[in-house]
């Protein structure tokens, strides 16, 4: 089974991402251009190319700056939604029902206030990440202002 995720692709390229590294873009190129020493390496892009391929971008910043109570009601009204699914739902499609959201929020068995916990604890995670990302972001932009 392939953990590939492809974004997109052509002729020239492909993006794509790992299912374990989500984080991570993987860009191959076919055919280009390029000059490779032991510490640089350099590609020519058509134009049309890098359109395509900026384009793509999977950059999600959503929760960057997202405050606590932002997060818990976020939660909170996540728990709610499941738990109204699964009460109009029918016998056969309860067992469907129980799992939504169930890698943020665990268990649908679980008291209110754990699933709260899980889902604090997976969104100030997600909430980390995006802030290092965010801020290597405005590093770059900086550097390349200077």
């Amino acid at each position: 089974m392939s953990t590939k995720n492809l974004i997109a692709s052509g002729k020239q390229f492909e993006i794509y991402t790992q299912f374990y590294e989500p984080e991570k873009i993987y860009l191959v190129l076919k055919g280009v251009d390029f000059e490779a020493s032991p510490s640089n390496i350099t590609i020519c892009l058509n134009q049309e190319l890098w359109e395509l391929i900026r384009s793509h971008s999977t950059l999600d910043l959503t929760w960057a700056d997202a405050t606590d109570e932002e997060i818990l009601q976020y939660i909170k009204s996540k728990i709610n939604d499941r738990n109204k699914i699964y009460s109009e739902a029918t016998e056969e499609r309860k067992k469907f029902a129980i799992r939504l959201n169930q890698e943020i929020l665990g268990d649908f068995s679980l008291s209110e206030e754990e699933q709260i916990e899980n889902g604090v604890f997976y969104y100030h995670n997600l909430r980390s990440q995006q802030l290092k990302v965010k801020e290597a972001l405005d590093i770059i932009k900086q550097e390349n202002l200077e």
